[in-house]
């Protein structure tokens, strides 16, 4: 027995006026800290991966089986919570870095200045139901993070595609002009002035998508 071991017991006897060691309680650590460290790495390589998923990959790692759950409560440990990626529209290099021009070059102009300015876009409208929603694994701060985002398309396929029939386009036409109608004026008042906003929050996103 080691000397460190004896003065270990005679102590413990001296101040506690036992001898044994006291019974561990709580649940036995499943993972260890290296881990927990290579399913956080993965996260943040690929934020949607499923707990399941990352359950898997430690056993062919470590050959250890492990549940689910106890993937998502060492996930949480570190700050991440399972959240639902934002819809925003995709954004390529190109357009990427001619949105950044145009924030960098009508930052300082006022309120005044965009309520004189004329308004364009195109959207894309869903006419059979909402999508379908996927989930990433992020810290709050994280939320406009690229990869934490869900990427939509304008006039996409499948059911939010071009909408051909006559009849569908005439009541999508009709329900639009219905909405645009109820929408009071300093709602649109305070879109326009929320443009100088907007654009520096474009900057700070080098030109991403945005919170708006």
């Amino acid at each position: 027995m080691k000397r460190s071991t004896v003065s270990d017991i005679i102590l413990r006897n001296k101040n506690e006026d036992r001898i044994e060691l006291r019974k561990q309680t709580g649940h036995r650590k499943v993972l260890t800290d290296r881990e927990e460290s290579l399913i956080i790495r993965q996260i943040k390589k690929n934020p949607r991966v499923s707990a399941p998923k990352l359950a898997s990959e430690i056993e062919s790692a470590t050959g250890k089986k492990v549940h689910a759950q106890t993937i998502r409560r060492a996930i949480h440990k570190r700050g991440y919570n399972g959240r639902i990626a934002p819809k925003k529209p995709y954004v390529c290099e190109r357009n990427r870095h001619k949105r950044l021009q145009f924030a960098k070059e009508y930052e300082n102009k006022g309120e005044d200045w965009w309520e004189k300015a004329l308004f364009s876009d195109e959207s894309k409208f869903n006419v059979f139901g909402s999508d379908s929603r996927q989930m990433v694994w992020r810290k709050p701060e994280e939320k406009m993070n690229t990869k934490n985002l869900r990427p939509t398309v304008k006039h996409g396929g499948g059911n939010e595609g071009s909408i051909k029939d006559y009849f569908f386009q005439s009541v999508l036409k009709a329900r639009l002009q219905e909405e645009w109608e109820k929408i009071p004026i300093d709602i649109t008042k305070k879109i326009v002035h929320s443009m100088p906003c907007r654009l520096k929050e474009v900057i700070k996103q080098k030109g991403g998508p945005t919170r708006y």
